[in-house]
């Protein structure tokens, strides 16, 4: 029996809307051996970040096919004494490279110079500005739940009480429109990462949401709300979250789940 279920939506922010840009968030679900892995990211979407959309695309493409490869080749018992640096130098490495990657055969099918591994720190930053993106992945088996963080957007768990808690240390880099990134020449070392077992203690669901949701409420009680409603309302996730983004922050939001089937 499948112990997981994924489910998520992504929508054009209102203000979006009104000036014509598009959704630069993305989303997307993967079966994984043992389970199932959700990745939600948010193009920058700034004028320098203008093939953003691409990049957040790009991004979620790249963490779901590394993680059926890291679902296939880990052994549980070992993953759940790694670290962070561990998982740095892994899984989060090898979702930067498959980004670069696609990210370079981007560039290439447009004519335009693709990436170099000799390429200077400055020259690869110009070449991925334009894609950047965050990035956050949740990969959940019967054994194990591994979270990924890189950037802004909010990762949480809810308990089967409905308590709604943070399973990542909050990056204190981030701060106001700051945010860390895979654009930047060393992202795989600027993802927060943690690792639980599911045999301990294993929640009802976990949420991954672009900021676009936390902006939307005036406090953290107030967001963890919305967060449950959108849990026990996920049928109408795609209404729901354009309505908290005309009412709110006006912003694209995406939501990603993992629902733990308990029958």
């Amino acid at each position: 029996m499948k112990i997981w279920r994924a489910v998520g939506a992504s929508v054009q922010g209102t203000y979006h809307q009104q000036i014509g840009l598009p959704n630069q968030d993305a989303f997307g679900s993967s079966a994984v051996e043992g389970g199932v892995a959700v990745a939600v990211a948010d193009g920058h979407g700034s004028a320098r970040c203008f093939r953003s959309d691409r990049g957040s695309a790009f991004a979620v493409e790249a963490a779901l096919s590394v993680s059926r490869l890291f679902a296939a080749r880990t052994d549980p018992i070992v993953l759940l004494s790694c670290d962070q640096e561990y998982l740095r130098a892994g899984i989060c490495t090898a979702i930067v490279d498959r980004w670069r990657e696609l990210v370079d055969q981007d560039l290439i099918s447009r004519g335009e110079t693709g990436i170099s591994p000799s390429s200077r720190y400055d020259e690869l930053a110009d070449q991925l500005l334009p894609y950047g993106s965050t990035l956050m992945t949740v990969i959940a088996t019967q054994d194990y739940l591994l979270y990924l963080q890189l950037g802004d957007g909010d990762i949480l768990t809810i308990s089967q009480e409905r308590t709604v808690e943070r399973p990542l240390e909050r990056d204190p880099r981030l701060f106001g429109n700051q945010t860390t990134s895979l654009c930047l020449p060393e992202a795989a070392n600027d993802f927060y990462t943690a690792v639980a077992s599911v045999h301990d203690r294993i929640p009802a669901a976990v949420l991954l949401a672009t900021d676009g949701l936390v902006n939307s409420y005036q406090s953290e009680t107030d967001f963890h709300t919305a967060a449950l409603r959108l849990f026990t309302e996920d049928q109408h996730l795609s209404e729901l979250l354009s309505w908290i983004s005309s009412t709110g922050s006006g912003d694209d939001i995406t939501v990603g789940m993992l629902l733990h089937n308990s029958e």
